[in-house]
């Protein structure tokens, strides 16, 4: 409803802005006030300022906002959607306690009425919550003990939180390794990629402690040499997959972190290779494995 002298074009751009963004949230506008959920009354009192009023009648929470600024500031072709963004906040912000336990039961609305409502708050806040976890770039250390080898490296890792206590990351390591043999010695390198899921039962204000469990893929490449001549033996480069769960625990300062994790699983599908002698050298087996990040938040 518009209260006031309002030119026509203000009035079309106004109600159009504002049935877009009702419309995103699954609300549609409506032209009779006995029969809509929420009257939004748009009154012009002086000058440039309009004073906006979102009344929620007795259909839903029976509680009347109300906003007043000051839109001069604002290019003419913009005055309606900055109009339009004020009633659709003051909306959410009067149906705001619907998601709350104590919220009074409605009188007059039906439970149909309620739902749609509550659940266009509760929409609001899952988005602002989604856009408010954060998304950490680590680097660090990686140590695997896997098959009596001891492999060493570095880890790049990007990780995004999905839920307050969950988050989903992605990692790239480059690790190397050397071992004697029998028969002299064999130099490992692997390239992994990997996928973690982390779940943070343990949330305090300055860090978390939780699980974790993960798949990684790469390369293996196994090189031997034998002791007391200049043979070597090439193994080759093959595809290797693991399956790893464990444990970690992060200290958080403000927008860096430490953490340090743990882990304990297997080769899927292991790489070996065979040196001198028809020696089968490999990872393969049970691996335990460690790593030491520092972190900075992007998000």
């Amino acid at each position: 409803m518009f209260d006031g002298a309002w030119p026509e074009d203000d009035v079309a751009g106004i109600r159009h802005e504002l049935t877009e963004s009702l419309r995103a949230r699954g609300v549609s506008l409506c032209d009779d006030p006995d029969a809509a959920a929420a009257v939004i009354v748009i009154r012009q009192q002086s000058g440039e300022v309009a004073a906006l009023t979102v009344e929620v009648r007795d259909a839903v929470t029976s509680k009347r906002v109300e906003r007043t600024f000051d839109f001069s500031s604002f290019a003419a072709d913009g005055r309606a959607l900055a109009i339009a963004i004020a009633a659709d906040e003051l909306l959410i912000a009067s149906w705001a306690e619907l998601t709350t336990q104590s919220a009074p039961p409605s009188t007059e609305a039906s439970e149909a009425v309620v739902e749609v409502a509550r659940d266009v708050v509760q929409a609001e806040i899952d988005a602002n919550a989604v856009s408010a976890l954060p998304v950490w770039l680590s680097l660090g250390a990686e140590a695997l003990f896997v098959d009596r080898f001891v492999f060493g490296g570095a880890r790049l890792q990007l990780e995004a939180s999905i839920h307050r206590y969950v988050a989903l990351s992605g990692s790239l390591e480059a690790l190397f390794a050397e071992r004697g043999v029998p028969l002299g010695r064999v130099r490992g390198r692997l390239l992994l990629a990997g996928v973690q899921l982390s779940v943070d039962p343990l949330v305090g204000p300055r860090g978390r402690v939780g699980l974790w469990t993960g798949v990684r893929a790469g390369i293996a490449r196994l090189d031997g040499s034998t002791s007391g001549t200049d043979a070597s033996a090439r193994g080759g480069s093959r595809g290797l997959v693991t399956l790893e769960g464990g444990a970690r625990g992060t200290l958080e300062f403000r927008r860096w972190r430490l953490s340090i994790a743990v882990g304990v699983g297997g080769p899927l599908v292991g790489a070996v290779g065979t040196g001198e002698a028809q020696q089968d050298v490999g990872v393969q087996g049970v691996a335990l494995s460690g790593n030491l990040q520092v972190g900075i938040q992007l998000r």
